[in-house]
């Protein structure tokens, strides 16, 4: 575990938005910060495949902190699927605010769309940076990974997910995870019928899930690059994240894992004391593995 700072300090990198052009002419806003000579990690925000920016806390306020650490960092704002219909009883209980976002949205794209606008800033940036995300940003940074594998394609130097989800079908929770789950309120952790209506929403297609390259938990995974995996305490995804882990482990390659204690899903969009030790960890897995080149 890297060494908390007695402080942390805020300082202002440079930030600029730009649009990379992917395959059949498609624009990809990406944000840059920090260095523009040497970009160590590309980062993929959450919002269970239909949601999210560059502009929330867990991709713009994460990607300044760790900038503000020397480490240069490309957001990707890569297509989203289409919003789910909202009228199925499983959607019933989203937060009112995340419907009525949801309600304002049209159009989107499901996969591969989002795997290929992450390969195409992938190949635009070159280099050999760390590819990270939260919750299906990570979900993202593992799917790209198996599909350059299938390709015959490079690979990041590492992956960093946090409270991400690896597999196509849920594993089976631990009692340990039910029993703490059965304390919140069920406003306050995603329900196993949301995960699955979003993985499908996401897919557009069942069979694809037993796709190694959408999701590859549970699949051959020996030519995975080292992963750094943060989950947390509270959270339904922790049953994905904890057995990718163990996946890892059993076929020979480098896994540092994480729990968060009491942190809950999508900690990094409320800054606190979980979200700076996990950018603390981000930062130090970075810098220890951008640009490095691992062994299958």
């Amino acid at each position: 575990m890297p060494a908390q700072p007695a402080e942390w300090i805020e300082i202002e990198p440079r930030v600029v938005d730009e649009v990379v052009i992917g395959r059949d002419g498609t624009h990809i806003p990406i944000r840059r910060y920090g260095v523009r000579e040497r970009v160590s990690l590309i980062w993929l925000h959450g919002g269970g495949f239909v949601d999210g920016s560059l502009d929330m806390p867990e991709s713009d306020w994460v990607c300044r902190q760790l900038a503000s650490r020397g480490i240069g960092v490309v957001a990707v704002d890569y297509r989203l699927a289409p919003v789910p219909p909202l009228d199925e009883p499983r959607w019933q209980r989203i937060p009112q605010q995340v419907r009525e976002r949801w309600m304002r949205r049209s159009g989107g794209q499901r996969y591969p769309a989002a795997v290929h606008d992450v390969q195409d800033v992938l190949a635009w940036l070159g280099g050999n940076p760390v590819l990270g995300g939260a919750s299906a940003g990570g979900a993202l940074a593992a799917s790209v990974c198996s599909t350059a594998h299938a390709q015959g394609s490079a690979l990041p130097s590492a992956l960093a997910l946090v409270y991400s989800q690896a597999h196509s079908r849920l594993p089976e929770p631990a009692e340990e995870l039910l029993t703490k789950l059965a304390t919140l309120d069920a406003g306050e952790w995603i329900q196993f019928h949301s995960i699955e209506g979003l993985t499908l929403n996401y897919l557009g297609d069942a069979e694809l899930l037993d796709d190694p390259r959408a999701f590859p938990g549970g699949h051959e995974l020996g030519f995975m690059p080292p992963a750094l995996i943060v989950d947390a305490e509270l959270d339904s995804l922790r049953a994905s994240g904890q057995l990718f882990a163990t996946e890892l482990r059993q076929q020979g390659r480098t896994v540092e894992y994480v729990c968060e204690p009491g942190a809950r899903h999508g900690f990094l969009n409320e800054p606190d004391e979980a979200a700076r030790h996990t950018v603390a960890r981000l930062a130090d897995w970075v810098l220890r593995h951008a640009g490095s080149v691992h062994a299958l």
